[in-house]
């Protein structure tokens, strides 16, 4: 049950026109609801969610005696996506910046600890769905077998290319 509160502003002042009752009923029960983890390397400073949102913490900045301290608010980041289509965030820790792809730090923070050589794959072959329900971790080879059955990959048009 939620209540809306209707607004209307005249000369500066508020008046509250009317408040009504909604009721708000979740006919799909599949819906997850949104958790967050620290990111490996950046506790504190950044976390990731298990629906692939990355969102930078509260914190104090600034160089003792060089640049006085600002505090930059907790909030949920932008992605830049990449030429081949990935999210991915640039992350900021002791004056270096890198950039990390979402499904990286997704699978990273929900998914099994070893995926060193291992590829993650997006299910729905949409590369800005970043929900650790879509990703699977899989050889580089199941990866391309998987965008070959599903019609993303064609062999024979890279060999044309190729041939050319």
């Amino acid at each position: 049950m939620y209540t809306m509160i209707v607004y209307k502003i005249e000369f500066g002042t508020i008046l509250a026109l009317y408040t009504k009752q909604l009721t708000y009923t979740n006919k799909n029960t599949n819906i997850m609801k949104e958790l967050y983890r620290d990111i490996e390397g950046y506790e504190g400073l950044y976390q990731v969610s298990n629906l692939g949102n990355v969102k930078s913490l509260s914190r104090q900045t600034g160089i003792k005696g060089i640049r006085p301290s600002r505090l930059i608010r907790e909030r949920v980041l932008k992605p830049n996506t990449s030429v081949k289509g990935y999210h991915r965030a640039f992350l900021r820790k002791d004056g270096n910046v890198s950039y990390i792809y979402y499904h990286r730090l997704v699978f990273g923070a929900f998914g099994e600890s070893c995926m060193i050589g291992l590829d993650i794959n997006h299910k729905d072959l949409d590369k800005s769905n970043n929900s650790i329900v879509n990703l699977e971790a899989v050889t580089h080879a199941e990866n391309m077998a998987h965008a070959r059955a599903l019609g993303v990959w064609d062999v024979n048009k890279i060999v044309k290319k190729q041939t050319k």
